[in-house]
């Protein structure tokens, strides 16, 4: 099964959510409660809690983000060429260099 460009775009958000929300509840189950005989049971019901809030977040903020970093983004294709080196020293690369006699 193939997704097209929107599909993938529309599929993104939850599955990071879903992805960061499995992680993030593992962990702090496991650092709050221990590893033991009610690990599993204790971590889904963490998983499903953090999820309801990742996603609902994750879906807010997502776009946000994305609004703002293209507020400061410029193309590519405008950025000028690399910084000078600093002080004068130049980088050498092999094939800058001169072998000695």
């Amino acid at each position: 099964m193939q997704l097209t460009a929107t599909q993938s775009h529309r599929a993104f958000v939850p599955l990071v959510a879903l992805a960061m929300s499995a992680c993030m509840s593992l962990v702090m189950t496991a650092f709050n409660f221990g590893v033991g005989a009610d690990f599993a049971r204790n971590w889904l019901q963490n998983w499903a809690v953090a999820f309801g809030v990742a996603l609902p977040t994750a879906l807010l903020v997502v776009p946000l983000i994305r609004t703002g970093l293209a507020r400061v983004t410029v193309p590519s294709s405008s950025m000028l060429s690399p910084p000078s080196p600093v002080h004068g020293h130049e980088t050498v690369t092999r094939a800058s260099r001169t072998r000695a006699p």
